[in-house]
C-alpha cells in the first residue's frame, strides 16, 4: 500500500513539474480592447455609415409620431363636436396609426440592431486578425483581454502594436 501511495505521489509530482516547466515556456500577451476600439478609425467610419443609413428612417418615424400626436390632440379637443359615428372612425384611424408607428419603430430597431451586429463582427474580425499577426510576430502563445486579467506587467501589453497594425 505504501508503494502505491509513493508511486501516486511521484506521478503527481512529475505532473506538477512538467506543467510548471511548460507554463514557464508560455508567452502571454494582453490587449486593451477599449483602447483599440477608441483609436480605430474603422469604428468611427462604421458608426457614421450606420447613422447615415438609418437617420432617414429615424426621421420618418419621428415625423410620423409628431403627426400622430397632433391627430390625437385634435381629436381630443374636437371629439365632443363630432357625431358618435365620426368619433369611432377617428378612434379607429388613430388606433391604426399607433399600430403602424409601433411596427415602424420595431422594424427600425431590428434593422439597426442587425446592422450594428454585422458592423461589430466586422470590426472584431479585423482586430482579431491584427492581434493574431502581432502574436505570431512576437511569438506569443496566448493573448488575453486586459478586462479578464486582474494584473499584467506592461511588458505583456501588445495594445499599442495592435493599434499601429490597424492604421
Amino acid at each position: 500500500m505504501k508503494k502505491i501511495s509513493m508511486l501516486l505521489a511521484s506521478m503527481v509530482g512529475l505532473l506538477v513539474l512538467s506543467t510548471a516547466s511548460y507554463a514557464a515556456d508560455l508567452t502571454i500577451g494582453v490587449v486593451d480592447y477599449n483602447k483599440v476600439l477608441a483609436e480605430n478609425a474603422t469604428v468611427k467610419t462604421e458608426s457614421s455609415k450606420l447613422q447615415e443609413q438609418f437617420d432617414p428612417q429615424k426621421n420618418k418615424i419621428m415625423d410620423f409620431q409628431k403627426k400622430l400626436q397632433q391627430s390625437i390632440k385634435d381629436f381630443n379637443e374636437g371629439k365632443d363636436k363630432l357625431p358618435a359615428v365620426k368619433q369611432e372612425a377617428e378612434k379607429t384611424k388613430i388606433s391604426d396609426e399607433q399600430k403602424q408607428l409601433l411596427e415602424m419603430t420595431k422594424t427600425y430597431q431590428t434593422d439597426l440592431q442587425e446592422a450594428r451586429n454585422k458592423s461589430t463582427m466586422k470590426i472584431f474580425e479585423t482586430i482579431k486578425t491584427a492581434i493574431t499577426k502581432i502574436a505570431k510576430e512576437k511569438n506569443i502563445d496566448i493573448v488575453f483581454s486586459n478586462a479578464s486579467v486582474p494584473y499584467a506587467k506592461d511588458s505583456f501589453d501588445i495594445t499599442n502594436a495592435v493599434v499601429a497594425a490597424l492604421k
